[in-house]
Order: structure tokens, then sequence, then C-alpha cells
């Protein structure tokens, strides 16, 4: 069962950018993405220079229509790569020292902990058992951290790699080559990730005949996982200098950056499908964004600017779960009273009221986070 921890984090012996970087995305959509939208409420059609980048942040912290790369189409899979970090990291002693069957058990043991609290976090007491959506972001962190581990810890490094670049190809493979949409295989209204969640997906599906954590789309988000244990492997095996290792994570985020860009060319970056090109872009940037703050975090001692993100990532399922069931700046809105939120965005500009309950609402998940993280209080699955 889930517990909580009450043991504090020793920082001399944790990668803190894998909890900085993890943080940071939870962060987005804890309340950073209201911000942004509310900033682009405000914005209106002026054409001001201010508000021209108050748009074009707020369209970032939202996700492409279909096809394209925002901001925001790189937190989910940035959240599985730091998830795949953390393996190696947690689960090195196990793996040398003769104990894999007992961390299997803790593997199935929070895997299973974590699906079931995904199907809690999206039912609805008031609708039948088929009414209840079977999959989520909870369910795919459990399915995906499964995998991985378990990877990890029977599998050489070698197979690692090969699964990983096995299951991008084969999924490339399957969609470009299997009948699917009268426009092509990547059509919005009918391909194969929609067909094969329409006939064989139980349960409420988010879009009604299909979900963006659906069945066959689960396969491809294991390997934004499993690039993520590759690098965890590369940070804890082996006698290269931190400093070195930095510029290769960063290299190899470019070097994955200008492959997908090639890639695109025939396979478009599509996050509901994640589709190879979109693999590739999201591992990418992933690569650049913890070489750089592992650069500056655990090399250079660079730590308070990322203090907020460090609380949040310690407990982020914790902070995930809390947003979804309280909804901080919602409540606040409600607590303000619709005449004080009306008056508020007559006085300045449509949108104000929501930026101020975001801003609350977000300092208040930030003020919990460091309050469980300085009293040493840690969920742990």
């Amino acid at each position: 069962m889930a517990g909580v921890a009450t043991k504090m984090l020793d920082s001399k012996k944790r990668v803190l950018a894998v909890d900085a970087l993890r943080g940071a995305a939870m962060l987005c959509i804890v309340g950073a993405d209201s911000i942004a939208l509310a900033l682009k409420e405000m914005a209106g059609n002026s054409e001001l220079t201010i508000a021209f980048t108050a748009r074009f942040v707020g369209s970032q912290f939202s996700h492409a229509h279909w096809d394209g790369f925002h901001v925001y189409d790189l937190i989910f899979p940035l959240f599985l790569f730091t998830v795949g970090l953390s393996i190696p990291l947690s689960l090195a002693k196990a793996r040398t020292h003769g104990r894999r069957d007992q961390a299997l058990m803790r593997i199935l043991r929070r895997s299973a902990v974590l699906f079931l609290l995904g199907i809690a976090y999206n039912a609805d007491l008031t609708q039948p058992w088929t009414e209840v959506r079977l999959v989520g972001v909870l369910q795919r962190i459990a399915i995906c951290y499964l995998v991985a581990a378990t990877l990890y810890l029977y599998a050489p490094s070698r197979a690692v790699w090969y699964v990983t670049v096995g299951l991008v190809v084969s999924y490339a493979l399957v969609l470009e080559l299997l009948p699917s949409g009268q426009s092509g295989p990547y059509d919005p209204a009918m391909n194969l990730a929609i067909w094969v969640d329409a006939h064989w997906l139980p349960g409420k599906r988010h879009f009604g005949s299909w979900d963006p954590e659906g069945l066959l789309t689960t396969a491809p988000a294991i390997t934004s996982c499993l690039i993520g244990v590759i690098t965890g492997r590369t940070l804890t095996e082996g006698e290269t200098k931190p400093a070195t290792r930095s510029h290769m994570f960063i290299g190899a985020g470019i070097i994955l950056l200008a492959v997908s860009y090639v890639v695109s060319l025939q396979i478009p970056i599509i996050k509901n499908l994640w589709t190879a090109s979109y693999i590739i872009v999201a591992g990418g940037w992933s690569l650049v964004l913890f070489g750089l703050t592992y650069r500056l975090m655990d090399v250079a001692g660079q730590i308070r600017w990322a203090s907020a993100c460090i609380w949040i990532g310690t407990n982020a399922i914790l902070v995930y779960v809390l947003d979804g069931f309280i909804e901080f700046d919602r409540l606040i809105l409600r607590l303000m009273g619709n005449e004080t939120v009306a008056f508020l965005d007559r006085l300045t500009l449509p949108g104000t009221s929501r930026l101020m309950a975001s801003i609350a609402g977000l300092g208040v998940m930030v003020a919990v986070a460091r309050a469980l993280y300085v009293r040493g209080l840690f969920l742990r699955l």
C-alpha cells in the first residue's frame, strides 16, 4: 500500500536535477499552464508587443491541435523521462547485489497501486462501472514504470537499447503500413490508434471513441521512460566526470532534435499518436534540459533557483493528485464569488481574476509541497 516516508532526503546522495526536472514538469501541470492561459486571455487582440508575447506563451501552454509541437506537449514525456532516470538511481544496488526478485515485487506493488490510484482519480462515483475511465496519466506512468524497471533489472544494457529503438521503429512501421484513416495513417478523424481504442478499450474513453492514453499509444510512450533509463545508467555507471556527462547529455539531445526534424519530413509530430518523430523530439528536449539542469545543480552547485521545483518534484504524484481533487485555482475563484470576479475583469482586463486565482492556487500548492519537504514527509507507493 501507499505510505508516507518521514526520513529526510539526503541531497548529497540524490541527483537533484532529477527532482527539479520532475518538479518543473509537474509545476506546469498544476498552475503554470493556467497562468499562461489567463495571460493569453488578458492580451485579447491587442497589437502591443507584450500582448503578442502573452498570446504566444499562452499558446505554448496548450497542446498543439493535432500535429506540431508546443512546450505543453513536452510535459508528459519529460515526466516519463524522469521516471526512467530514477530507476537506475533507486534499483542499482538490487540489480548488482542479487536482490532482483525482491525489487521486482516492489515494482509490481508500486505499479498496481499507482494504476488503481489513476482509476480512482478519474472515477465518477455517480456513474456505472462501465463508464469509468480505465486509462489515464497515472495508469500510463504505472505501465511505463513497470516495463522499464523490469527491463533494467533483468535485461543487459544493450538489450534496453534494442528494445527502445525497436519500439520506435516497429510502431512507426505499424502506423505507416497498416490501413487506417481515409486521408492517410495520421488522419485525426480515424487512424489505427483510434480504431484500436474504439474496438478494444473498455470503459469510458476521454474523446468518446478513443483516448489519448489509449492502448496502442502506450507502447511508444514506454520509450520515453526507457530513454530516461539509458540516461540514468550513463549517469550512474562508469568513471566519466560529472561535467563531461552533462555535455554528453546535451550533445545527445541535440542529435535527437536533428534526427526528429529529418523523421518529421515523413512522420508528423503528433502527441495524441505518440508518433516516432514526437518521441524523438521529446527525448531530445528532455536530454538537453536534463543536461543543463544537471550541470547547474549537481556539478556547479547552483540549487536555490530551483527550490520550488525540488519541493514539488520530491512529492510529484501527491501534488498531482491533490491538484486534481481540490483544484485550488477553481476553489479560490468560487471563494471570490461571481460578483467579485466580474468586477475585477471589468475594472482591469478580462482574465484578471483567473490570473489572480491561478497564481494564488499555485502558491498554495508550492507552500504545501514545501511544508511536506521541510517536515520530511514523502509519499512512497
